[in-house]
């Protein structure tokens, strides 16, 4: 947002008031209160608001928001990597991450970094 901001302001436009907030439900709290007139979030948290009904999303894919699953326990990452596999190629995955107007990932999901 900041940079986004930067930008707005070289071009000669009005400077945004950046806030944080601790969690999002405190941010949109804000902004039904009229706190803000404006809340960033990520996509799928936006959707969700939107599908409730209670704000519109009106920007989206300002920035990739990646997740990741940490796991001590080497096996129990196996299996979920592998069932995350498994709904990827039967198509629940992408479903379900369109669905909170998220990007699928194309590549095959994998186990990543160091292990037990």
């Amino acid at each position: 947002m900041r940079e986004l901001d930067k930008a707005l302001v070289e071009k000669g436009l009005k400077p945004m008031t950046i806030r944080t907030f601790d969690t999002a439900t405190v941010a949109y709290q804000a902004l039904r209160a009229g706190q803000v007139e404006v809340v960033a979030n990520i996509d799928a948290t936006a959707a969700e608001y939107a599908k409730r009904g209670e704000f519109d999303r009106v920007i989206t894919g300002l920035s990739p928001a990646p997740i990741a699953l940490a796991m001590k326990n080497k096996t129990l990452a196996d299996a979920i990597t592998a069932a995350l596999g498994e709904l990827q190629r039967e198509g629940s995955y992408q479903k379900l991450l369109t669905e909170y107007g998220l990007e699928p990932l194309s590549a095959p999901l994998a186990l990543r970094g160091p292990t037990p």
